[in-house]
């Protein structure tokens, strides 16, 4: 197997979907944290700084997350067919208790029957 070869194995096997629920989680503490402080608290310097570096997480694991989908698809979603599979992929992981990512498998399958259930 040529280095190539070896890489492209190893990055289709990387998970996005923890990213995306770490940057939505960056997100939401950042926006509470703007809501509960007054703008003259000396705590505003540390979240600008984490808006600075966290805020970037959530746009780049999910860009990262449909490009990865879209490469190991026969028929690639649509962007509304990705996030409407990644909203329904993390309440599944809250509710059931499933491993983040366990939904992508219906976006891979082109029949139609497999296509209208992701919705």
């Amino acid at each position: 197997m040529t280095s190539t070869e070896q890489s492209c194995t190893q990055s289709a096997a990387i998970n996005w979907r923890p990213v995306i629920a770490q940057g939505i989680a960056v997100w939401v503490a950042i926006a509470v944290a703007l809501g509960f402080l007054p703008s003259s608290h000396p705590a505003t310097i540390g979240i600008a700084l984490s808006m600075v570096l966290g805020a970037p997480l959530l746009p780049i694991s999910l860009w990262a997350d449909l490009r990865q989908t879209r490469n190991a698809s026969e028929c690639p979603p649509t962007t509304g067919e990705y996030l409407e599979n990644v909203c329904c992929d993390m309440i599944d992981s809250v509710s059931n208790r499933t491993a983040l990512g366990a939904q992508r498998a219906m976006l891979y399958d082109c029949s139609p029957q497999t296509r209208s259930s992701v919705r």
